[in-house]
């Protein structure tokens, strides 16, 4: 958690984003989870380049993307609402904290309804998907 992962974008994309990469184009796994670290400056959990530029957009990941477990709790952690404006779907375990963080920045218009409809659709779609 304490971990600030400071990297090129050329050694991201070609070392370290690979396998993951290569995981969701081949695998088209349902969900996967983002990571507490820093890197270069943001956590993981609250990088918009990361979980939805790059997976989303870029490698076309349909699924659910949820936040490893507590990456809120610590005062230093991950702020709840920009997990969900980076992209994430899901805040494990989730915490009234954290509930109360998103509705605070969706009131104050830092998290449009638009994206929280997303993530809500992005949750239901993967039920749907494993109860058939």
């Amino acid at each position: 958690m304490g971990v600030d992962v400071c990297v090129s974008e050329r050694a991201l994309r070609e070392i370290y984003l690979r396998g993951f990469e290569i995981a969701v184009k081949k695998g088209k796994p349902i969900a996967m989870m983002s990571s507490y670290n820093l890197i270069n400056g943001v956590h993981a959990a609250n990088s918009r380049e990361l979980c939805t530029i790059i997976a989303r957009e870029e490698w076309g990941f349909e699924g659910v993307i949820m936040s490893d477990w507590n990456t809120t709790v610590p005062e230093n952690g991950s702020v709840p609402w920009q997990c969900v404006a980076a992209g994430n779907d899901i805040i494990m375990p989730g915490n009234q904290k954290d509930a109360a963080n998103i509705r605070e920045a969706y009131e104050q218009g830092k998290l449009s309804e638009e994206i929280i409809r997303c993530s809500a659709g992005r949750i239901l779609k993967m039920i749907q998907r494993l109860s058939n």
